[in-house]
């Protein structure tokens, strides 16, 4: 039995390791470290100029332009260091730019893409190839990343446009795509973004890197969200490495609408967990470095079959069973999934003759393919979670303790920035283990108190709070399920929300790992069980999970792999932390992340959206978007 601090729990946006490989394959043929030459401009396909030999870029290398000092790092406190701006280029050349560094929280404001409230305060882009620079902790050390941002020359400033990642394989850089997507992004159809990976490799498997490029990709996309003119349409592509980082992306983060694999699918272990996302995959017949048929890989993995990782995404996307599957005018294998969730699509390229490397001008241009595949998928339209439809607000009652009052406080000032009427809320909160379900209804004081509130018939949301004494040992609550046979005799429209809270004494765990570790065994194996037993036994009734400890969970993780950069410490009283006492007790930046995982929780918000206007600028404060943590919170639990 692990050694737990039950009462309090949390739940972490963990990003698993996924694998990519490395590739031999010829120059003509489109797959790691590999130029590829593409023929002239058609009517059904842009032509693309040739690579020359790939440049060698400062991605790897530690910043030493940074105008800072980095100090030495403690357990419980990191260094701070001088922000610095980005800047572009008109010209067709690159801009060369001094690198971010980590900086202080109030030093930039982040803004979701959709968010025009806030237009005054974007950067403006301009056109060329400029460079953009994160700054991420590696195994201990700062490194300052480059990515390559291609705006085209027609550029209209006035207008929103979708952008395109797009991840080389390893050994090679980015400068190849500023060649290889030359024609897209001239004709105007996307921003270009190419990031470097780590020592020339993307952190999957056996690769030189051990970076996170999860929280990488994440840190660029939060910059890209400082410009006017990207909107919402993010998608992604890789080549080999960069096409199982794509995977990677697309199985556990909301981050691109669509995305597609070069030459890498799905491997074992690696289980999709994310919100529904379009998925286009080219690969190789005859592939022997990533076996088309699966099974293991000189890169370390066992891979699933190309046409199992397809029938794998289709499943996730809750497509129909049956694929359409032809042959194309080419001879190559087509398998189409439709009816998926969310107007998704899944699409299977088995290309024939063709190894770990795709000739380019396969199926018209596999540029060309990719685009159009992007370029079919409408904009995830804003849900009602979020429209000028107003949404009934329920009368609260949150029953429990101080690791849940805060949000159940902090909640009326979110619920009056939404388009949410009627919200009204009751607190009873008995400290530590006295507000555990089955501690209320043994103390008689407090459960005539709180009798008297359900009493009037007119509670639609009880809301209570892990965790009763013997709940680790037997799996079940009965204070939870006392409580509930109360609130339904006095009101059969009740719903409950169970909040799952984070741990106590936080240093007590030794790193953000063993902090995630022990929340998600009780979160997923205790507290998901016992919530799918109360369903069971209340068929009728709303019952459901507020994850906020989950919220603690992910900002440890970022905090202490560098990615962090509004907070100076993970425990301290002045406002700058995670925890604003040993106990555990959230800071502002915890405070304020939970309660919009309480918010995209109980109410049917579409947190991307959600807007900071009327918070004075509580959201925008934060160089970390937590509207986007928070909507992958909610989305996953």
């Amino acid at each position: 039995m692990r050694k737990l601090t039950f009462w309090l729990v949390l739940f972490g946006v963990m990003f698993v390791v996924f694998s990519a490989c490395s590739s031999n394959e010829a120059k003509t043929r489109i797959a790691e470290k590999t130029p590829i030459q593409t023929s002239a401009t058609t009517s059904t396909q842009r032509g693309t100029t040739t690579p020359t030999a790939t440049s060698t870029t400062t991605s790897n290398q530690r910043a030493t332009t940074t105008p800072t000092a980095t100090s030495t790092t403690t357990s419980n406190q990191r260094a701070t260091t001088t922000p610095t701006a980005t800047s572009t280029t008109t010209s067709n050349q690159r801009a060369t730019t001094t690198p971010i560094a980590t900086s202080t929280p109030s030093s930039i404001k982040t803004f979701r893409c959709q968010d025009t409230n806030k237009q005054t305060e974007k950067k403006i882009l301009e056109a060329g190839v400029s460079e953009l620079y994160i700054s991420q902790k590696i195994e201990g050390e700062q490194f300052s990343r480059q990515v390559l941002l291609h705006v085209p020359k027609i550029f209209d400033a006035s207008k929103k446009y979708p952008v395109v990642f797009a991840f080389h394989g390893r050994g090679s850089s980015p400068d190849v795509f500023t060649r290889e997507l030359w024609d897209f992004i001239e004709g105007g159809d996307f921003i270009g973004v190419y990031p470097a990976g780590h020592l020339e490799s993307w952190n999957l498997a056996n690769e030189p890197s051990k970076a996170d490029d999860v929280a990488f990709v994440g840190l660029i996309i939060e910059q890209l969200c400082n410009f006017e003119q990207v909107d919402e349409r993010f998608y992604a592509f890789g080549i080999s490495n960069g096409s199982g980082l794509v995977h990677k992306l697309a199985a556990n983060t909301n981050y691109f609408q669509a995305v597609a694999g070069i030459v890498t699918q799905l491997y074992v272990g690696l289980q999709p967990s994310g919100p529904a996302v379009s998925v286009l995959q080219i690969l190789g017949i005859d592939d022997q470095l990533i076996p088309y048929a699966g099974g293991s890989s000189p890169v370390g993995l066992i891979f699933l079959s190309a046409e199992d990782s397809a029938r794998v995404w289709s499943v996730h996307n809750g497509c129909e069973e049956a694929p359409e599957v032809e042959n194309t005018s080419e001879g190559n294998l087509r398998i189409s999934y439709s009816n998926c969730r969310d107007g998704t699509l899944v699409t299977h390229y088995g290309i024939k003759n063709a190894g770990h490397g795709i000739p380019p001008e396969t199926e018209g241009g596999i540029y060309t393919l990719i685009w159009n595949f992007f370029s079919s998928q409408s904009p995830k339209s804003v849900s009602d979670k979020s429209s000028s439809m107003s949404i009934n607000g329920y009368k609260t009652l949150y029953i429990g303790h101080s690791f849940g009052k805060p949000f159940a406080d902090r909640l009326m000032d979110f619920v009056k920035n939404s388009e949410i009427e009627g919200h009204s809320q009751e607190i009873v909160m008995r400290g530590g283990s006295k507000g555990a379900p089955q501690a209320l209804w043994n103390d008689g004081k407090t459960k005539l108190e709180i009798q008297g509130i359900l009493n009037r018939g007119d509670i639609d949301l009880l809301i209570m709070i892990c965790c009763s004494k013997d709940l680790i040992e037997t799996k079940s609550d009965w204070g939870i399920t006392n409580w509930i046979d109360y609130a339904l005799s006095k009101n059969p429209n009740t719903k409950f929300a169970l909040a799952m809270p984070w741990f106590s004494s936080p240093q007590n765990y030794t790193n953000a790992a063993e902090f995630a570790d022990e929340w998600q065994h009780i979160h997923e194996e205790i507290w998901h069980s016992l919530i799918d037993d109360l369903k069971k036994r209340y068929p009728k009734t709303d019952i459901f999970c507020i994850p906020h400890g989950s919220a603690a969970v992910e900002l440890r993780s970022r905090f202490e792999a560098g990615t962090l950069n509004d907070v100076d410490a993970m425990i301290s009283n002045d406002g700058n932390a995670i925890f604003r006492d040993t106990t555990g007790h959230p800071d502002r930046i915890l405070l304020d992340l939970g309660t919009l995982v309480w918010l995209g929780s109980i109410y049917d918000v579409d947190l991307s959206v959600y807007s900071s206007e009327h918070l004075e600028n509580t959201l925008a404060r934060y160089q970390v978007d937590l509207r986007r943590i928070a909507k992958v919170i909610v989305d996953e639990d």
